[in-house]
């Protein structure tokens, strides 16, 4: 079976991409818990951290570069930066990846619409 995160970094499934570097991609999560809530995963196909530590240290200063992006483009208060890794920590895709999840004192100032959030993030 493919891995879908495999997959959506290759390019072979769309997804709403609003950051890209030589270790990885970030895109929209499908389920947000939050406007501009952002997947950033390693190109590299690593299972959780016990299986990839090394690159969730390489990944660090992009997971930082599309924090401050939805910082700056979305206005967002703060984030939360979130890893799960094993299943018994809530990991539901078997694909190293961080949760990027803005945070707004005003959420009604924030789009709400995928659209409105991708034409924030990519100006």
């Amino acid at each position: 079976m493919t891995c879908i995160f495999c997959a959506i970094a290759s390019g072979e499934i769309p997804a709403n991409r609003v950051a890209e570097d030589e270790v990885g991609v970030a895109f929209l999560d499908a389920k947000p818990k939050s406007p501009g809530h952002t997947l950033v995963v390693p190109f590299e196909h690593v299972s959780d951290l016990g299986d990839g530590s090394e690159v969730f240290v390489r990944m660090a200063p992009f997971v930082t570069r599309v924090a401050q992006q939805v910082v700056d483009k979305l206005g967002a208060d703060g984030v939360n930066l979130v890893v799960n890794s094993g299943a018994i920590a809530g990991q539901e895709v078997f694909h190293l990846h961080v949760h990027v999840i803005p945070r707004y004192a005003d959420p009604d100032a924030v789009p709400s619409s995928v659209d409105g959030v991708l034409e924030a993030l990519r100006a």
